[in-house]
């Protein structure tokens, strides 16, 4: 059964696969440009619901905060210590 969908989970995961990888107060913050009434707790069920039904993943960072991703497959990740930006790394066999 697929939930439905609406104009808010679908503006989160449009800025979710915008910026790539990105915590629920970023994608708050690009989202409520858009819908400037959205709160942190909608944008926070919406990738909830999302990462429930497979839609996006999540990694913590280096504090342990949770870092969502467009990216739902397993995959690891590359984060600079100093600006910890965060990257999808792929290993070569």
């Amino acid at each position: 059964m697929i939930a439905r969908s609406t104009h808010q989970t679908d503006a989160v995961l449009e800025t979710l696969h915008t910026l790539g990888h990105a915590t629920n107060k970023q994608i708050w913050f690009e989202v409520s440009k858009l819908l400037p009434g959205i709160s942190l707790t909608t944008v926070h069920r919406a990738t909830h619901r999302l990462k429930e039904r497979g839609i996006i993943g999540c990694t913590p960072n280096l504090s342990g905060e949770s870092i969502l991703d467009s990216n739902p497959e397993p995959h690891s990740h590359f984060m600079c210590r100093d600006c910890r930006n965060l990257e999808d790394f792929k290993l070569q066999p």
